[in-house]
């Protein structure tokens, strides 16, 4: 083999070992980012689209302080010791839409349950960039 040859082919050898990370990580790292930042859902219906009492309400998580938003909808029958806390499904928002989650709070509302439907971190009107729930 002559000179030319040999480093035309140690070259094309590097091409494959080079592409190699990039089709082996860069899939999974694309998919790892989305799942853990995706694009939030916002809120478009309320309480009140459903005739209920409401009361728009903030807290702060306890571990990194993001400000989660929600709804508080005390029962509509009496005063209450006994609430209902919702959770909405992954890249969802409170109000549950696809699910009913309003008209299951005015059933539950209606039943003399206090509701509190909130937001998990980067849903709706909630902060944050990543999803999901933080344990301690």
């Amino acid at each position: 083999m002559d000179e030319e040859s040999k480093e035309k082919k140690s070259k094309s050898l590097w091409r494959p070992l080079l592409a190699a990370p990039l089709l082996f990580f860069l899939p999974p790292l694309s998919i790892g980012l989305y799942l853990t930042h995706p694009f939030p859902a916002k809120t478009t219906k309320s309480p009140k689209d459903y005739g209920m009492v409401f009361e728009e309400i903030e807290f702060h998580s306890r571990k990194d302080q993001v400000k989660l938003a929600g709804w508080w909808i005390p029962s509509a029958s009496k005063q209450s010791k006994k609430t209902v806390i919702t959770a909405h499904g992954y890249m969802n928002e409170r109000s549950m839409e696809g699910i009913g989650g309003l008209k299951l709070a005015r059933v539950l509302s209606e039943q003399g349950y206090n509701v509190l439907m909130f937001d998990f971190r980067n849903a709706g009107k909630s902060k944050g960039r990543t999803n999901g729930v933080r344990i301690l």
